[in-house]
């Protein structure tokens, strides 16, 4: 896929991907392809990846709440383990945080 939309002749000005691996997948194959991130075409990624500050150029990302999720669900854990008939929720609603570097297209989100 990454392949795809770097090798496509009318390929899109920005890409948000599944995760920050995909998006320096995405990078590293627009490179090859004499493609500039950050000008020709804009990657943001999902996740913070710990690769995310080090490849060239940095990839703009949603930073996920990894310690919030982690603590919910053990709490949730707790919860349900000294309360066999505690529910659940269907969800749990956490914020993300917009960390932007230059790989998104003249450093905005499109």
């Amino acid at each position: 896929m990454c392949a795809a939309i770097a090798g496509s002749k009318e390929r899109p000005d920005a890409v948000f991907a599944v995760n920050d691996p995909a998006a320096i997948h995405l990078i590293l194959e627009a490179r090859k392809r004499g493609i500039t991130i950050g000008r020709d075409l804009g990657v943001v990624g999902f996740s913070n990846d710990s690769r995310s500050d080090v490849i060239d150029p940095p990839l703009t990302t949603l930073g996920q709440p990894i310690g919030k999720m982690a603590e919910s669900c053990i709490h949730l854990l707790v919860n349900k383990i000294g309360n066999p008939a505690f529910t659940i929720p269907a969800s749990t609603i956490l914020k993300t945080q917009l960390i932007q570097r230059t790989s998104s297209v003249r450093g905005e989100i499109l």
